[in-house]
């Protein structure tokens, strides 16, 4: 921390820096205006210089206060701010410009013959270098504060400073500064994670319900299925893999294949990775995802090992077909081309690659494939080419190969009738349209294949050679700023499948809300149960009122408590005071059924069709002993009255007579 004497310092030394600058500066004034032999022209030209001289001097003077400022912070060894960075670097530009506009108008002087003595122009040159020497202190200074703290550091110093700007309450610049003392701090940490609990229970709850609602299944089985998703997100080192992702996956899987299986927690992983790294759609990401799965349970490692047959294919072809189409391919494949090949990812993998390297894609060698053994119509295709192309076919190969389902080979054995391609590109139409023919193929179609092949020749091995090969783990490659956003999402996910943990407390609760609400009995009784409970704790706040009073030795005590007890059933009275009352008369059945409470909070439903008559001449049954013994009954009897709350055969509470209620969940 900078002393008092250090700060005085340091602002008499720019005290000193500018009186010297505007001193200089006057006595450039009185240079012009005591020159002598000027015109009027050079006396316009000369003024207009000081002008400029005076500016820039001016300015100078203005940067230094700015200075000043950055450097008492220095000073107290704090950081610049980004802000304060970008004021530095706008200071050294100034600065410069102010130099050079000085010494141009100084040489602008001199040259319209103003006398400038040697001594005032180097005066002007030190001062000028003084000010450069201190703005460039500035910047040394802060580059050095920067190294020390670190990469990481500035980046907490600015993630500081915006903090600060979006705080609007001021508690963040409160805890940051050190102002809040140990228990305040402690205070602020706790609402935060009750509040980052809270928002995940909520969280968890919502994939729990998401899995009962897609999939039909109890809560207690969704619940154990979003925990083995929390499980394999923990096991997972992929970053964008969270529960709640997997819980999607299963849910997407599961409505793809009209199926609920246990998928298995690398083919989630899989899924996942498909849909939200390399860009396949739902339905495309599930059949290769279960592809992989029908090779093993490791569905991760069957995917790597399809990215290696492309690349085996490209070596043997000197090709650079891209894997992730490929990929698309099998993906989008026909479930009669799936099946043929085994339903394996590798053989659909190379067949997928050849076909490309041919020009074409799955579904079109399929096609070459079915019309081939059509043998009448595609041998007699294949005569007529020949004589048309001069050249001869040998399709026999490509014949066995389509009647085996062996899709890769039949791709090779097009490519070996080179006759067909090269006629294309050189041969009249007649010839391209025979050529096709012998395919199966439409002259459009033909033209296609021929060109795809000529657009790979430009890439050849060459990209290859110089880049490498392919890999399913660099198809999953971020960028710095997508890695920050899905590291951000894994903590929040961690988060929320600790507070799955704590779901079923809160999914309990608003289970028995939700129960009560529906039931119109257990509602009426609850209201019941509270009033009287009301109405008990009333009668014993008269009843302890009044003795301890009593007890005071004080004049008229007795007096004094029982007049508090009489404010406490006043105030009693207008708490209930906002119960309905109902005059004399008569309420028709169709307005009912009706619920009556009598003063003493218990309460009774008529029946559906009755109606209700009150008048204080209706004849009681019994007098008010009756009454008093039948109402203290029913209290009796509620107090007896087993409290325990019992959900899915779990006692979720004990007694409401203790004094003191416990839970003991089980999860």
């Amino acid at each position: 921390m900078a002393t008092e004497e250090e700060i005085n310092a340091l602002k008499e030394e720019y005290n000193a820096l500018n009186g010297a600058l505007i001193s200089i500066n006057v006595e450039f004034l009185k240079a012009v205006e005591n020159a002598k032999g000027l015109d009027e022209a050079s006396q316009r030209v000369a003024k207009t210089y000081q002008r400029d001289l005076t500016k820039s001097l001016d300015s100078l003077v203005r940067n230094n206060r700015e200075l000043l400022e950055l450097e008492k912070k220095q000073l107290d060894n704090q950081g610049l701010t980004a802000k304060e960075q970008k004021k530095l670097a706008l200071l050294q530009k100034r600065v410069a410009k102010d130099r050079a506009v000085a010494e141009e108008a100084v040489n602008g002087l001199r040259l319209e013959g103003v006398d400038i003595s040697a001594e005032l122009e180097l005066r002007l040159q030190e001062q000028l270098d003084i000010n450069e020497e201190i703005v460039d202190n500035v910047d040394q200074t802060n580059t050095n504060y920067i190294a020390q703290r670190g990469l990481l550091g500035a980046i907490v110093d600015n993630a500081t400073e915006y903090l600060l700007k979006l705080d609007k309450s001021g508690l963040a610049a409160k805890l940051l500064s050190g102002e809040l003392n140990k228990q305040q701090t402690l205070l602020v940490a706790g609402e935060a994670a009750f509040f980052a609990i809270a928002k995940a229970t909520l969280a968890g709850s919502d994939n729990i319900a998401n899995l009962e609602k897609n999939l039909g299944i109890s809560y207690q089985s969704a619940y154990q299925l979003q925990n083995s998703f929390a499980a394999t997100t923990a096991n997972s080192e992929k970053l964008f893999i969270t529960s709640k992702d997997l819980n999607k996956s299963f849910t997407e899987l599961a409505n793809t294949t009209g199926l609920l299986s246990d998928f298995g927690g690398d083919t989630l992983v899989t899924m996942t990775t498909l849909t939200k790294q390399l860009g396949l759609g739902v339905g495309e990401a599930s059949q290769l995802a279960l592809l992989a799965r029908t090779q093993g349970e490791d569905t991760e490692s069957v995917l790597e090992n399809t990215v290696d047959t492309v690349n085996a294919v490209n070596r043997q072809r000197k090709s650079a077909i891209s894997a992730k189409a490929v990929l698309n391919d099998i993906a989008t494949a026909s479930k009669s081309i799936v099946v043929s090949l085994g339903m394996s990812p590798e053989l659909l993998a190379e067949a997928a690659t050849e076909a490309r390297a041919l020009g074409l894609n799955l579904e079109a060698v399929d096609k070459i494939a079915s019309s081939l053994l059509d043998f009448e119509s595609s041998i007699a295709a294949e005569l007529e080419a020949e004589l048309l192309l001069g050249k001869e076919l040998n399709l026999e190969k490509a014949r066995s190969a389509a009647l085996d389902n062996d899709l890769a080979t039949l791709s090779k054995e097009i490519a070996n009738n080179a006759a067909l391609t090269e006629t294309f590109a050189s041969g009249n139409r007649i010839q391209q349209e025979a050529a096709a023919a012998a395919l199966n193929m439409s002259r459009d179609e033909l033209a296609g294949m021929v060109m795809q092949q000529e657009l790979m020749n430009l890439s050849q091995d060459e990209f290859i050679d110089k880049y490498g090969e392919q890999s399913y783990q660099q198809m999953q490659a971020m960028s710095a700023s997508k890695k920050f956003e899905e590291s951000l999402n894994k903590i929040k996910g961690v988060i929320g499948d600790i507070g799955t943990v704590f779901a079923p407390i809160l999914d309990g609760f608003a289970k028995l809300v939700g129960i009560i609400a529906e039931n119109k009995a257990a509602a009426i009784g609850l209201v019941g149960v509270m009033t009287t409970l009301a109405a008990i704790s009333i009668v014993k706040s008269i009843a302890d009122t009044i003795s301890s009073f009593a007890k005071a030795k004080i004049p008229f005590a007795a007096v004094a408590g029982i007049a508090a007890a009489a404010g406490i059933v006043g105030m009693a009275t207008a708490a209930f005071g906002s119960i309905q009352n109902v005059k004399d008369g008569i309420a028709p059945s169709e307005k009912g059924p009706f619920t009556i409470t009598d003063a003493y909070g218990a309460t009774a439903v008529t029946a559906k069709g009755d109606g209700l008559a009150v008048s204080p001449n209706i004849n009681r049954g019994g007098g008010s002993n009756q009454e008093q013994q039948r109402t203290n009954m029913l209290l009796e009897k509620l107090l007896a009255k087993d409290t325990n709350i019992n959900m899915d055969g779990r006692k979720l509470n004990n007694s409401m007579q203790t004094s003191g209620v416990s839970y003991d969940i089980g999860v």
